[in-house]
């Protein structure tokens, strides 16, 4: 992964929250993160950190409290090239593989049930079967299939 290039916009985003952050990155690479993003370049070791940075205003809903969704979807995009972000979309690809096993299937209902704190089934019922997909702050994956419905 190379560095990342930081706009202006989402350069003030980033030092407000990091400004506001409750210390779960180390003060040493908080002090040359905030150097980074006022340069607008985020070198490839303080990739990590941004990623952390991005994750909690993103969870908190601090950044679209107070920046708006515009500035939400920026750090989303931005995230995607962190590491955090790259090992997300990663994790992704054996749970698009599945649905893509929905292909030419009859959607007969969809559900979202609570599996736990900050975690959610979603069930999907075709006229050939039951996917079952967990979602929860590990990541989303299937949880199960069952043939014949």
């Amino acid at each position: 992964m190379r560095e990342i290039r930081v706009n202006e916009e989402l350069r003030d985003v980033l030092l407000h929250e990091l400004d506001r952050l409750e210390r779960p990155i180390p003060d040493s690479v908080v002090s040359d993160l905030r150097a980074a993003l006022r340069q607008g370049v985020v070198r490839r070791e303080l990739l990590e950190a941004l990623g952390t940075l991005i994750e909690v205003g993103y969870r908190t809903g601090r950044v679209r409290a107070i920046h708006g969704p515009h500035a939400e979807m920026a750090l989303l995009r931005l995230y995607r090239h962190t590491p955090q972000g790259q090992a997300v979309l990663e994790s992704l690809n054996p749970l698009n593989k599945g649905l893509e096993g929905l292909v030419g299937q009859t959607i007969e209902g969809v559900s979202v049930t609570l599996a736990g704190p900050g975690a959610y089934d979603i069930t999907i019922e075709t006229d050939r079967c039951q996917m079952r997909i967990e979602v929860s702050p590990r990541g989303a994956r299937v949880k199960s299939v069952e043939l014949g419905f």
